[in-house]
């Protein structure tokens, strides 16, 4: 599941202390029955899009698209969390580098079951490695910036994913910024993953970031 929220172009459209304020968010709930339901409020405006079946991660954002009417869009995985993220400081890197995605990147001592991010002195993305050796490297964080013109290269009505089809033919074509995210990243893919977020959670930094 990932969350796609439009941003608003305009000054302040991300806040001070990193936070959004989007026009449109759509949560991406994958294939289940039933209607997608759309919530219209004062100021934003939520929706939840049931894809009639699976179409991976890249056609279930392209089958989206009518929810997210803004220029740019920031989606986030459902199941990792980068606390220390500054979202202002991603959207400027991202509107500074000219590149049709920025893909936050975050350094992990053992990337043997993820596949690794390489790129650049100039932080653009080279290459993506699939899960190999028990090594350090830099991961996909799971939260990224694309400008719409990326939705445009996802071909509709089929299933695509956006880590091994999109991603890599965007990468050859240098349209992929690295943003390097600050530990930790926490993953609930995994019963320790998902410890490991609880507990954070419950400590002082994930009680402040609760709001709690």
């Amino acid at each position: 599941m990932a969350v796609a929220l439009a941003l608003a172009r305009r000054r302040g459209a991300v806040a001070p202390g990193g936070g959004t304020s989007g026009r449109a968010t759509a949560r991406l709930a994958g294939a289940k029955p039933g209607p997608a339901a759309v919530a219209d409020g004062d100021a934003d405006r939520s929706a939840l899009s049931v894809e009639p079946s699976p179409l991976g991660t890249g056609g279930g954002l392209k089958f989206a698209a009518a929810c997210l009417p803004a220029a740019t869009l920031l989606v986030v995985n459902g199941d990792t969390l980068a606390p220390r993220l500054a979202f202002a400081a991603l959207l400027a890197a991202h509107r500074a580098g000219g590149a049709l995605l920025t893909l936050g990147v975050a350094p992990i001592a053992d990337a043997g079951r993820y596949g690794t991010v390489e790129f650049d002195a100039q932080r653009r993305v080279t290459a993506f490695r699939e899960k190999a050796e028990r090594t350090a490297g830099w991961i996909n964080a799971g939260v990224y910036l694309a400008e719409r013109a990326l939705l445009e290269r996802i071909p509709a009505g089929r299933p695509v994913s956006l880590e091994t089809e999109a991603f890599p033919a965007l990468a050859r074509e240098g349209q992929i910024a690295a943003f390097p995210v600050e530990p930790p990243l926490l993953d609930m893919g995994t019963p320790e993953g998902l410890r490991e977020m609880d507990l954070y959670l419950q400590g002082p930094e994930g009680r402040k970031l609760l709001g709690a």
